[in-house]
């Protein structure tokens, strides 16, 4: 089942061809859903749904790079990361880690902030910051984490 009309994709293809002017990698946290279930074992209820739509995503563009990451298999990278819920999307230029996460299924709402995020990691100087937003960073006494929630009220 595809997450994307054809005219959707075809938009968001014509699009991220105009936007994208430096790769972007995805890596994206997940653990294969299991055909045993284990009581008191929680299990990732959007890991696949997540997948397929990082799929179609990277699918749409060359300068989507999309690593997925089994959690199962490669823990020590999953906490190198600072993953601690899945699944969990890292959004950076090239192969860099920027910080930037997505935690859960960007759908709905969230995946406007997703494609957003995907173009400010496409630029050239591969995070969208104006200078003066960068020197008021700079400026900052230690460092600082923001979280920003997406909800549709």
């Amino acid at each position: 089942m595809a997450f994307l009309t054809d005219t959707d994709a075809s938009y968001l293809r014509e699009k991220l061809a105009e936007l994208l002017v430096r790769p972007v990698g995805l890596r994206l946290f997940t653990e294969p859903v299991g055909g045993l279930y284990v009581p008191g074992r929680r299990t990732c209820e959007t890991c696949a749904d997540a997948e397929a739509l990082m799929k179609e995503v990277a699918a749409l563009s060359d300068q989507i790079h999309l690593e997925i990451v089994d959690v199962s298999t490669r823990r020590d990278e999953a906490e190198q990361w600072g993953v601690v819920h899945l699944p969990t999307i890292a959004v950076g230029p090239g192969d860099e880690d920027s910080g930037v996460r997505f935690q859960g299924m960007p759908d709905g709402y969230e995946f406007t902030s997703f494609v957003e995020t995907l173009a400010s990691a496409g630029t050239e100087n591969g995070h969208g910051l104006e200078p003066e937003t960068l020197e008021a960073l700079a400026a900052l006494p230690a460092g600082v984490e923001i979280k920003t929630f997406v909800t549709p009220t």
